[in-house]
């Protein structure tokens, strides 16, 4: 959260900003591979596709 404030995503990673950030790890497997993916939705902003 820190680096996304530092990126300027965000003014500030309070909770008055984020919202709904919990992630977890599940349980160890074996050889497996770890993706994150990360959006970030501008709620200020207008909607996709002009409406």
């Amino acid at each position: 959260m820190d680096g996304l404030s530092d990126a300027g995503i965000w003014e500030d990673d309070n909770a008055a900003v984020v919202t709904g950030v919990d992630p977890r790890a599940g349980a160890r497997q074996s050889g497996a591979r770890v993706r994150l993916a990360l959006v970030v939705i501008d709620q200020a902003a207008p909607p996709a596709g002009g409406v």
